[in-house]
């Protein structure tokens, strides 16, 4: 269990307008006694699409499984996940977009019509199909790749939010309220470092104060400055500015070409897949204007 994670939307900081739509949605669906719409969320990761789904499970009082559309290859993959549904539960699957067609196609009936059509094996009805009611339910899924989902998909997603990177008050709010359960105790300069280089997701600021929590442990340092968080980072190559030793190398790619490249040949060169480089690296250099994106390629600022 992560106890830096919120278990309720009021614990919630940031994605604020995203909040007060979901926090009609669990009113409204308690009042009539009837489960949360299918919901879909979009955004970089780290930015709390699973802290989301599992907070709706929370506020809802009903039980949540989670899965990943990774694993989800065939119907039988599947079929576990849709044969333990309660009446109201949240079903969330992560990376939706990595859902095989076939897997895709056989949830269209269970999110419209909540039943699960199934071939029937047997010799003299083979071929046939049986539809199988389930108890009624919320599937939230969570994506990087909103533009990888087909429009059947996305339609049947009764509300659809995109989730932003932070920034620097949300995200400070956060590391001064989780340095406290923490334990950790650092000077407002060194609060600010972290802030700084937590490239706008809570994920990363909460992995760096545990990292700062242990080199303090391990120096024996009751308060840590700015210089002994700055010593921390530069041990896993994070700069001041939040750089990593992966982005370095990305603007170095671009440098040395002098000329714009695409996606493909950047991932051939850094031997890295596309989904990191675009749902990873990509969001927080153009977000900080290290590099743009052209209709002929990406290009160094």
């Amino acid at each position: 269990m992560n106890t830096l994670r919120p278990n309720k939307l009021s614990d919630i900081l940031g994605q604020k307008s995203v909040i007060e739509v979901l926090n009609i949605n669990i009113k409204s669906a308690k009042h009539r006694n009837d489960c949360l719409p299918h919901t879909l969320f979009y955004g970089p990761p780290g930015t709390g699409k699973t802290t989301l789904a599992t907070a709706m499970a929370n506020e809802m009082g009903c039980s949540i499984q989670v899965a990943n559309g990774a694993n989800l290859r065939s119907i039988k993959n599947l079929i576990p996940y849709v044969m333990r549904i309660e009446e109201h539960s949240i079903l969330f699957i992560d990376e939706i977009h990595r859902m095989t067609n076939i897997v895709e196609e056989f949830l269209y009936p269970v999110m419209e019509d909540f039943k699960v059509d199934m071939s029937i094996s047997g010799k003299e009805m083979l071929g046939e199909i049986m539809s199988v009611d389930i108890p009624k339910f919320t599937l939230i899924g969570a994506t990087t790749e909103y533009g990888s989902l087909s429009k059947p998909l996305i339609d049947r997603f009764e509300h659809r939010h995109t989730l932003v990177l932070y920034n620097k008050v949300e995200l400070k709010q956060i590391i001064d309220y989780n340095s406290e359960k923490l334990n950790l105790k650092m000077s407002e300069k060194a609060s600010n470092f972290v802030t700084t280089v937590s490239r706008g997701t809570p994920r990363t600021a909460n992995a760096l104060l545990q990292w700062v929590r242990d080199y303090g442990i391990a120096h024996g340092l009751e308060t840590l400055s700015e210089g002994d968080v700055e010593a921390a980072m530069a041990m896993k190559g994070i700069d001041r500015e939040g750089m990593t030793n992966v982005d370095r190398k990305y603007l170095k790619v671009l440098r040395k070409s002098g000329q714009p490249l695409g996606i493909n040949t950047i991932c051939s060169i850094m031997g890295s897949d596309r989904e990191t480089i675009e749902g990873i690296i990509e969001p927080w250099l153009l977000r900080n204007n290290k590099i743009l994106k052209t209709s002929k390629g990406r290009v160094v600022v």
